[in-house]
């Protein structure tokens, strides 16, 4: 084979073997490593808190620091469950993230955001407003 042939030849079996990888890596419904989920931030006033969901899931609010895995244990209803623990203890706690793309009111700053964000956290509510890398990076927000 000649040189020309056997280059055409390599970069199409590339091709093929990257359409592959990507399909394999998506059949359980999860995106693959590199092709992973926006990072949502979040926060609320009242008691005052934040929320960062990218490559873990953070929460903040004064008193109360909680950490987990960003890959929620089940999503129903647009609602993601993730386990988590109190940073400073081994407590678990179960963090309920939901999201709805519709225009949040800062009230505190006056700011509109993307999305209306409320977190659960053990039975107790927290709402508040957020965005996602995505809209940070596309000018959505």
């Amino acid at each position: 084979m000649q040189p020309d042939c056997i280059r055409s030849l390599l970069a199409a079996l590339a091709l093929v073997a990257a359409a592959a990888s990507a399909a394999c890596a998506t059949q359980d419904g999860r995106a693959p490593p590199a092709e992973a989920a926006a990072t949502l931030h979040a926060h609320g006033h009242e008691p005052s808190w934040t929320l960062t969901l990218g490559s873990k899931l953070r929460f903040d609010s004064g008193r109360l620091h909680i950490e987990g895995p960003a890959q929620p244990l089940a999503v129903r209803d647009g609602v993601q469950r993730h386990a988590a623990a109190l940073r400073d203890r081994a407590i678990a706690v179960d963090v309920d993230v939901a999201t709805v793309k519709e225009t949040c009111l800062d009230r505190a700053s006056g700011r509109a955001y993307p999305l209306r964000v409320e977190v659960f956290i053990d039975g107790r509510r927290y709402r508040g407003c957020g965005s996602d890398s995505a809209a940070l990076l596309s000018g959505d927000e």
